[in-house]
């Protein structure tokens, strides 16, 4: 399907032995993009509402983000840009090839999952904090979690009514908000109300704690290797 003579970023692509250019794998972005336009055609006004109502909650997407690969794929032929309507708003349509990409992408293995924690960093480091501050800094992180929780509790209901899949999803967002919260009052009830965080009465510092957790890293990287 791609031919030599196709003038387009060499970045997009991979060649292979014979020659002929692939598509690179798709991102998660652009997929998600594609799987709500298999649903019909949408603007990036659109795409923009129906991400912060749904995958926005778990998987961060900015709107420059999706007018950019909007952009990429109809470079790739993914999807047709119609003409502009209203307010000059560009509709965009999903072709054969991009259900084709959509669908291979979807079925491929997501791999692993990334944890990335600022408040996780704080309570590591949680006995350089000077007293009182993590029992602070636990309560304001407490407020938007339980908040988020009980609109999830709340929203479930209907989400089960229209998709088991998305309910699925759901049900994560339930089970991790409320566990977010179990955590935090657990970690403020043994770290905080019983005066541990004050540095004036931690411990001394044991290198062989060092040690033991250094020892485990390498471990760790000797089973990926």
């Amino acid at each position: 399907m791609w031919k030599d003579t196709v003038h387009i970023s060499r970045s997009r692509y991979d060649v292979n032995v014979t020659g002929q250019k692939t598509p690179t794998p798709l991102n998660p972005t652009a997929g998600s993009l594609l799987g709500f336009l298999t649903h019909g055609t949408m603007t990036g006004w659109d795409l923009d509402g129906l991400v912060e109502l749904s995958i926005g909650n778990f998987w961060n997407v900015t709107r420059s983000q999706i007018y950019r690969e909007l952009r990429v794929l109809a470079e790739r032929g993914y999807v047709e840009v119609g003409d502009p309507g209203p307010r000059d708003r560009v509709p965009y349509t999903i072709t054969e090839t991009g259900r084709d990409a959509f669908t291979a992408w979807i079925a491929s293995d997501p791999g692993p999952d990334l944890i990335r924690s600022r408040l996780l960093l704080t309570v590591f480091f949680g006995d350089e904090l000077p007293p009182g501050r993590l029992a602070e800094i636990l309560d304001d992180a407490r407020r938007p979690h339980a908040s988020t929780l009980k609109m999830y509790e709340d929203l479930l209901p209907h989400v089960a009514t229209t998709s088991a899949y998305q309910a699925a999803t759901l049900r994560f967002g339930v089970a991790y908000e409320r566990a977010f919260v179990d955590w935090l009052d657990a970690v403020s009830g043994s770290l905080c109300s019983s005066g541990r965080q004050n540095r004036t009465n931690r411990p001394p510092s044991r290198p062989e704690v060092h040690e033991e957790l250094g020892a485990t890293a390498r471990r760790g990287s000797i089973r990926r290797s």
